[in-house]
Parts: C-alpha cells; structure tokens; sequence
C-alpha cells in the first residue's frame, strides 16, 4: 500500500504541499518517521537521505537484480535507513518486476 510522506517533516517545518510530499511505500514511509539524515556505515559522517524533488535517482541507486545497489553516501543511508534490501523487501520487489507491476 503506498502513501504519501512528507520529504522534510511537519516537525521540522516541512509543510503539506505538493513540493514537500512523495509517493512512499507504507514499510518506507515508517523506517523513514522524521528522519532527514543517517550515519554512512562506511565513513561514520551523517548523510541526507534521498530527496526526490532534488536528487537523481540514477546518481545514487542502481538496480541489480532486485537489490537496490548505492552509488553514494546518499545512496548507502537511504538503502539502510529505509532497509530497501532486506530478505523480504528483496523477494517482493522480484516478484512485483516478474508480474510487470513494477519496471527496472
């Protein structure tokens, strides 16, 4: 089920407005809360997470299989934080590429 999430949190001033709202899946809207940064686990400096209103997609993720690979810091704290490649993550994003549902 997909939701909307705010980008920058009501919290931290983000408002509800289209320019600050993404499409998000339920189980990444929930790892995601409030949060705008992460800890690079290679680096150990706090990184922001992805914002799709200002970053390219394709400069931070590949696709491989149907396991997210980072391209960048941004990309190693958003995988992690939101657990984009976990066990079960994985196997359902496979099966939604097999049926077509989702594109690579």
């Amino acid at each position: 089920m997909n939701c909307f999430d705010h980008i920058i949190a009501e919290k931290h001033s983000g408002r509800t407005e289209a320019e600050n709202l993404a499409l998000s899946c339920t189980l990444c809207n929930l790892h995601k809360g409030s949060d705008l940064a992460s800890v690079d686990p290679e680096t150990g400096k706090i990184v922001p997470l992805y914002h799709p209103r200002q970053d390219i997609w394709h400069e931070h993720f590949r696709l491989s299989g149907s396991e997210f690979v980072p391209l960048s810091p941004i990309g190693r704290v958003t995988i992690g934080l939101l657990q984009l490649n976990r066990r079960d993550r994985v196997e359902e994003r496979q099966l939604l590429l097999q049926a077509g549902i989702i594109a690579p």
